[in-house]
C-alpha cells in the first residue's frame, strides 16, 4: 500500500507541474551535474536526458560559474553545468551526445590516468572479478570477513566492499594492500589498463578541447586526499595534475575536483592546496545546489548516471533526493 501511495504521489508531482515549482525555488542558483561512465547501452538514455536538460535548464560552462562566483558575470536562470569525472575514454561517444544538444562539458581528469596509470579502484575490481578463488578472507588492515566469490555478482560486491574500506585507510596502507592483491587473489595485475577501463589519450583530450570541452584537474593518482599523510605528497597531487594539463593542453585548469569528494575525503589542507595552486573553484560529491555566496572551494554537485530512471533523473536535477 505504501509503495502504491508513493507511486501515486510521484505521478501527481510530474503530471501537475509540481516539479516545476520545486525547480523554480532555486532558479537563481547553479546546478552542477556529475557523470562518470557511459556504457554504449546507455547512450540512448543519455540522449533523452540531454534533451530534457536543454528544454528545462540553461546549460553553461563551469567557467561561467567561476565568473559568477567572482562577481564578474551574471548567470541565466536555471543555470546548469555538466561535469564528467576521471577521464575515461567513453567520454568520446558521450561528448557527441552532449554536443548535439548544445550542452558544454567540463572533464575532470586524473592526469596520471591519461599518462598510463591504471586507476586503483579499477585494479581492485579487476582482481576480484578475475581471481580463480571461490572465496577469500580479507586480511588486516581491512575488517576481517569471509567473502564469497562464487558468482560475478558476489565478486563485484566484494570489490565494492573492499574499495569502500580502502577509502578509510591512510594512503600508504591503501596502496600497500592493493599491491598485495596479486598474492591474495592469485591474479596478475602487472598488465596494461584493460580496454573497458581505458583513459582518454592526451591527443583525444586536445581534440575535445578544440571542440569546446573544458578540462579541470582531478589529482595526479586519485587518492583519498585527506588520507595522505605527508604534506609534500598532498601538494604533489594538486601541482602535478595542474602541470600535466597545462603542459599537454596549453591551458591552465581553473577548476579542481576532489577524488571521491565526500566530507571525510576533503580536509582543510586540501582546500588550502586548491587555493595555493591557483584554482578558481573546487567541487565535491556532496549533494546540493550552488547558491550565491557558496564556498567556491567546496561546491556541491548532483550525481547522475545515464542509466537513471527518467523520473528519478528529473527529480534529482530539480533538487529532490538531496538526503538520499
Amino acid at each position: 500500500m505504501r509503495r502504491l501511495l508513493k507511486a501515486a504521489v510521484r505521478a501527481a508531482l510530474h503530471r501537475t507541474g509540481g516539479l516545476d515549482i520545486i525547480r523554480a525555488r532555486s532558479k537563481h542558483a547553479a546546478r552542477i551535474l556529475t557523470y562518470h561512465r557511459f556504457p554504449d547501452a546507455s547512450l540512448a538514455s543519455l540522449d533523452e536526458q540531454c534533451a530534457y536538460l536543454h528544454d528545462h535548464y540553461e546549460p553553461v560552462p563551469i567557467s561561467l560559474i567561476a565568473a559568477w562566483l567572482d562577481g564578474h558575470k551574471a548567470l541565466p536562470d536555471y543555470a546548469l553545468a555538466v561535469t564528467v569525472d576521471d577521464g575515461y575514454r567513453d567520454l568520446l561517444k558521450a561528448h557527441d551526445v552532449f554536443s548535439r544538444h548544445g550542452i558544454p562539458v567540463t572533464a575532470f581528469v586524473v592526469s596520471g590516468f591519461l599518462d598510463g596509470l591504471w586507476l586503483w579502484y579499477d585494479r581492485v575490481c579487476h582482481a576480484f572479478v578475475n581471481t580463480p578463488l571461490k572465496s577469500v578472507r580479507l586480511p588486516k588492515p581491512l575488517r576481517k570477513a569471509d567473502v564469497p566469490l562464487g558468482t560475478k555478482a558476489e565478486r563485484l560486491a566484494a570489490a565494492d566492499l573492499v574499495c569502500e574500506q580502502l577509502k578509510t585507510l591512510p594512503n600508504g596502507k591503501m596502496r600497500a594492500f592493493i599491491d598485495s592483491l596479486p598474492s591474495l587473489l592469485d591474479v596478475p595485475l602487472n598488465i596494461s589498463t584493460p580496454p573497458e577501463d581505458a583513459p582518454l589519450s592526451w591527443d583525444e583530450a586536445r581534440s575535445l578541447r578544440s571542440e569546446g570541452v573544458e578540462f579541470g584537474a582531478h589529482s595526479a593518482t586519485h587518492p583519498i586526499l585527506s588520507k595522505i599523510e605527508r604534506d609534500e605528497e598532498l601538494a604533489h597531487e594538486f601541482e602535478e595534475s595542474a602541470r600535466r594539463i597545462r603542459e599537454e593542453l596549453r591551458a591552465a585548469p581553473i577548476s579542481f575536483c576532489y577524488p571521491n569528494g565526500q566530507p571525510n575525503d576533503v580536509d582543510e589542507r586540501c582546500v588550502t592546496a586548491a587555493r595555493r595552486n591557483g584554482f578558481r573553484l573546487a567541487v565535491t560529491t556532496s549533494r546540493g545546489i550552488v547558491k550565491p555566496g557558496a564556498d567556491r572551494f567546496l561546491l556541491k554537485r548532483l550525481s547522475v548516471e545515464p542509466g537513471f530512471d527518467p523520473l528519478y533523473f528529473r527529480e534529482t536535477v530539480a533538487g529532490l533526493h538531496l538526503n538520499a
